[in-house]
């Protein structure tokens, strides 16, 4: 059991469960439980591996987006996130991508979100969740061509 001076105010009354003696943060959710218990149960190269499927799912998509000819990639991926605009044959481009990000949104089909680059605004893709995999992208990508 923990105790501390500056808990003595807040005695457990008998028969009730003190949420903090679960965490050695008290108060504070104890986050590195998250790192620590997913690599005791998976190991690390569960980690390795599909971060390596997630960068490589990214390649793929940028691949993608490069083959299509109004689409634009601002620079190449470092990691997992894309930043991608389409260039309309005319109007504003900003313009015309915010609707098409608005759009996609609310379809809830799937979650993108949005920067400033360089004073331009772009879209962006971020492959992340492992649950995310091929399908999910080529499903992602034709729903946003």
């Amino acid at each position: 059991m923990l105790t501390a001076d500056y808990l003595q105010d807040y005695p457990t009354p008998e028969g009730e469960i003190d949420a903090s003696q679960y965490s050695p943060e008290l108060t504070r959710s104890f986050r590195g439980l998250r790192v620590w218990l997913p690599l005791k149960l998976f190991g690390v190269r569960a980690f390795r591996e599909n971060l390596a499927e997630k960068l490589n799912l990214t390649q793929g998509i940028y691949q993608r987006f490069l083959e299509e000819p109004r689409f634009e990639c601002i620079g190449a991926p470092d990691l997992s996130v894309i930043p991608f605009r389409y260039r309309p044959r005319t109007g504003d481009v900003d313009a015309f991508n915010r609707k098409l990000l608005e759009k996609i949104v609310k379809s809830k089909k799937l979650f993108l979100s949005s920067t400033l680059l360089k004073g331009q605004f772009v879209i962006r893709v971020c492959i992340l969740s492992f649950r995310t995999h091929r399908a999910e992208v080529e499903e992602a990508f034709e729903i946003i061509k």
